[in-house]
């Protein structure tokens, strides 16, 4: 859109499938065709809160003096 209205460049048909194929692939590689969830659902391996690791588990920050 900028070449064509700020460097006056050509609008033709190549490019208008040109830009049609980088939009396409743009929204293939986000997946904002997907439907969201409104809530993630939390994962098996993560705590419930900070606090609640299981025991002998290591902070990455290293052990609690």
């Amino acid at each position: 859109v900028l070449g064509v209205t700020v460097l006056g460049e050509k609008f033709g048909p190549m490019t208008a499938v040109g830009f049609a194929a980088v939009l396409g692939g743009s929204v293939l590689a986000t997946g904002s065709l997907r439907p969201q969830r409104l809530r993630p659902e939390p994962l098996a391996s993560e705590p419930a809160e900070a606090g609640d690791r299981p025991r002998g588990a290591v902070s990455p920050l290293g052990p609690r003096r």
